[in-house]
């Protein structure tokens, strides 16, 4: 499979002169960008610490002091520089350029249709489509990739990521800053999200506002007749509610049961049937579908890499995700 889909990336993008021009350009200024970036956030860091030393020990030499302007002077000067490179050249304009590129006269349709429909040859998945989306007033990427399966149109997203928040470690300006220079230096983390909606006809709006979530402790909501299942789940519904055995039936409680996905978050219902699974990224967020990550590329051959290694992610979680809703539908 492999050979194949790299086959078929040649076949559609080694030729684009234009696409790999601007690639190499990117990659040039993100070198750039991060050097004066990390250089400057290493000299800012070490002068705050200085600073701070001094600030706590008066009797500590001047030369110190000296020593702590001249590394905030000079990694100030290194953020400027990286600011210029940033509006010039390595901005969120340039980076869109590539990606519509990528994505112009449905190139990745082809790509995605030759390893998904592949991998679902007997399981009635068809006519796949990315609808590529980009608002361009906020320049943010909106992807979805919609196909038919099992004769019920589904749509699988996956959301922008919400980088996670630090609290309670500082307790003043210099320390703040500290701490979030050491943040960026060791990297960030994100909250994840992909989703998959269905839009079947087997429920209807009665149903809206109904979840099943992993179980933190017991409750006083519906209780299944699987022990395991109620160890392992809740749903937002009283004993006595008649949708939840109509929503839990025993195809979906063995599969979730016996189906260990640590990404699981939430499935439920508010207008149509819905899939959430959930992780936290170290140091990278997650890319719309089919985007892949343009910092690490330099070459064709990375490029093509890249691609590969993004498909077979989407696939994977878009695979999770069918595994559970087709206990559903």
């Amino acid at each position: 499979m492999k050979e194949e889909v790299y086959k078929k990336i040649d076949l559609v993008f080694k030729k684009d002169k234009d696409l790999l021009g601007l690639i190499r350009d990117y990659y040039k200024l993100s070198i750039a960008f991060r050097f004066f970036c990390l250089f400057g956030a290493l000299l800012l860091l070490f002068g705050l610490l200085s600073m701070y030393i001094l600030e706590s020990d008066q009797d500590l030499s001047i030369s110190l002091f000296y020593v702590g302007v001249i590394l905030l002077v000079v990694g100030l000067n290194f953020f400027l520089i990286a600011l210029l490179i940033f509006i010039c050249g390595k901005n969120k304009g340039r980076k869109l350029k590539l990606i519509k590129m990528q994505f112009s006269d449905n190139k990745m349709d082809d790509i995605y249709n030759l390893v998904f429909i592949n991998n679902f040859k007997n399981e009635e998945l068809t006519d796949l489509k990315i609808n590529f989306n980009i608002n361009e007033k906020t320049l943010v990427v909106k992807n979805s990739l919609d196909f038919i399966y099992k004769d019920t149109e589904i749509s699988f997203i996956i959301d922008e990521p919400i980088k996670v928040k630090t609290r309670d470690l500082y307790t003043d300006l210099s320390s703040e800053i500290i701490v979030w220079l050491l943040i960026w230096i060791w990297k960030p983390r994100y909250e994840c999200y992909d989703r998959i909606i269905v839009k079947t006809k087997r429920f209807d709006n009665t149903f809206n506002g109904l979840e099943v979530k992993k179980a933190k402790k017991f409750d006083k909501n519906f209780q299944t007749e699987s022990i395991e299942f109620n160890k392992k789940y809740d749903i937002n519904l009283k004993t006595d509610d008649l949708r939840a055995p109509l929503f839990l039936t025993p195809k979906l409680i063995d599969k979730l049961v016996n189906t260990s996905d640590p990404d699981f978050d939430v499935l439920g219902y508010k207008d149509n049937l819905y899939y959430v699974r959930s992780r936290i990224t170290k140091g990278y967020a997650l890319e719309q579908i089919g985007v892949i990550n343009y910092e690490k590329v330099k070459s064709y051959r990375i490029f093509r890499r890249e691609m590969y290694k993004k498909i077979m992610q989407d696939f994977e979680y878009l695979n999770n995700s069918l595994s559970i809703i087709s206990a559903i539908i």
